[in-house]
């Protein structure tokens, strides 16, 4: 009953945000798997980890896709960043390295703080992006 209550809260709440609270919501969604990744590796549960991880791909991927890359260059390097951060949680993954993830989780946790004052600002259209997310983000 609470699972299904909370799946269609968290429908509502994508289907009624801005462009810029999606992209919020992703990056939420990102740091969360990113932390849960983390502590799988630090635990030995690699299964766990490459779950995490395939999820967190799977969030950067929806972000790529987004980008609208006529808004001008900011879509270039945001794709550039995506691109790293999954290149970098790759060899976290192959090492068995958690701290190699900390330089992912500090490139998001910065961009969202970008995006919190974009809302603050009132932005309601994702600079650079658009609003077909089609991955869930939690």
């Amino acid at each position: 009953m609470f699972t299904a209550d909370f799946e269609q809260y968290r429908n509502i709440q994508v289907n009624t945000a801005s462009g810029v609270n999606l992209v919020i919501m992703v990056l939420d969604g990102v740091l969360k798997h990113l932390n849960l990744a983390q502590a799988a590796i630090k635990s030995g549960q690699m299964e766990n980890a490459s779950k995490s991880i395939t999820k967190v791909h799977q969030l950067l991927a929806e972000l790529r896709g987004s980008l609208n890359f006529e808004a001008g260059d900011i879509a270039t390097k945001l794709y550039r960043l995506y691109e790293f951060c999954g290149k970098r949680m790759a060899d976290a993954q192959f090492r068995g390295d958690p701290a190699m993830l900390d330089a992912v989780k500090d490139i998001i946790t910065t961009l969202r703080q970008a995006w919190v004052e974009c809302s603050k600002k009132g932005f309601k259209d994702a600079p650079g992006g658009s609003t077909g997310f089609q991955v869930m983000v939690g």
